[in-house]
């Protein structure tokens, strides 16, 4: 992760309920994956990759709290990791 001089943080449209959607939308695919070949290895690796998801969002939920401080911190209240919050 980077930030440039001229980043700001969005909250609206689609970043204001699932901040991370790219992990969500790997994520379905994964637990699709698995439940389509119905293998105990595909649920092995969606509990893997949710499991290196989870830290990886972690930190970087620290690292923007720190550059974007009280309004980020905020954003994270409202809103859900990987799943919206208001589902």
């Amino acid at each position: 992760m980077s930030i440039r001089a001229d980043h700001e943080l969005i909250q609206h449209r689609a970043v204001s309920q699932d901040p991370s959607p790219i992990y969500t939308g790997i994520l379905l695919v994964f637990a699709g994956t698995a439940l389509t070949l119905g293998e105990v290895r595909g649920a092995i690796a969606f509990g893997i990759v949710l499991t290196a998801f989870y830290f990886k969002a972690h930190k970087e939920e620290r690292f923007l709290k720190q550059e974007f401080g009280e309004p980020f911190a905020e954003h994270v209240r409202r809103t859900g990791m990987f799943l919206p919050r208001s589902l």
